[in-house]
């Protein structure tokens, strides 16, 4: 019998946790592998750090080669989960 070996599927809690909150991301396209990760509302604006209040409140991170560009599922402590991490820390703060 054959077997096929799949990579599992993960959920990503703080993507889910960042949905639930009503807050949307949004993932722009650098070069060389670097993308950037930013916290929208519900209405997909960007959202301001209150310390800060003309800077957008985002994060960059390496996407692995296009492995982890997909948040619902990226994995534990993958660059794009560590980015997931920083933008839940700062929807806990407004």
């Amino acid at each position: 019998m054959n077997t096929i070996k799949t990579e599992p599927t993960y959920t990503n809690k703080n993507f889910t946790e960042l949905m639930t909150m009503g807050f949307k991301i949004e993932i722009r396209h650098g070069r060389n592998g670097q993308r950037r990760i930013y916290l929208n509302n519900k209405s997909n604006e960007r959202i301001t750090d209150p310390a800060e209040p003309k800077k957008s409140i985002f994060m960059d991170f390496y996407d692995n080669k296009g492995k982890s560009i997909t948040p619902e599922t990226s994995r534990n402590n993958s660059h794009l989960d560590v980015a997931l991490k920083y933008l839940l820390a700062k929807a806990k703060q407004l």
